[in-house]
């Protein structure tokens, strides 16, 4: 990935802190500017992307990456209330699980998902895809400016 300029804030749902560092590593060996926040549950990611205790200093995301099956709040809970939110509606969401159900898939979509990407199996695929995620999402597309 060639380097951009502008620092990209990602906020990442994932209860396996194995692929959270994965991906973590991999931005960084990219040389990719983003800003990784990890949140290992949807209740924590509600508060976060609502800017409540503890994370009322939180930038908005310019991406989401989140996994169906984190605890508490389930990833398409998640989903589902960022896209009820008028704040929230223009950041991007990229489903990144495990599952390969296609009506996970359908639900996901129809409730707004930018992506849907089932994990890879193998460390090679699991940083091919997150190098990616991130040529796509920093390098070609153009996401929303940051309002808050």
């Amino acid at each position: 990935m060639t380097p951009n300029p502008k620092r990209y804030e990602v906020l990442l749902i994932e209860d396996d802190a194995g692929d959270a560092e994965l991906i973590r590593e991999a931005w960084t060996q990219s040389g990719a500017s983003v800003e990784l926040r990890v949140v290992d549950d949807g209740r924590k990611a509600l508060a976060y992307l609502h800017r409540e205790s503890p994370y009322e200093g939180s930038g908005r995301p310019d991406l989401v990456m989140l996994d169906l099956a984190v605890p508490i709040n389930k990833g398409i809970d998640v989903l589902k209330e960022m896209r009820q939110d008028a704040a929230l509606q223009p950041v991007p969401v990229v489903i990144m699980s495990s599952s390969n159900d296609p009506s996970d898939v359908r639900q996901s979509y129809g409730l707004g998902a930018n992506c849907f990407i089932a994990k890879p199996v193998g460390l090679d695929s699991f940083l091919r895809i997150v190098l990616r995620i991130g040529e796509f999402w920093f390098g070609i597309a153009r996401l929303p400016a940051r309002e808050w």
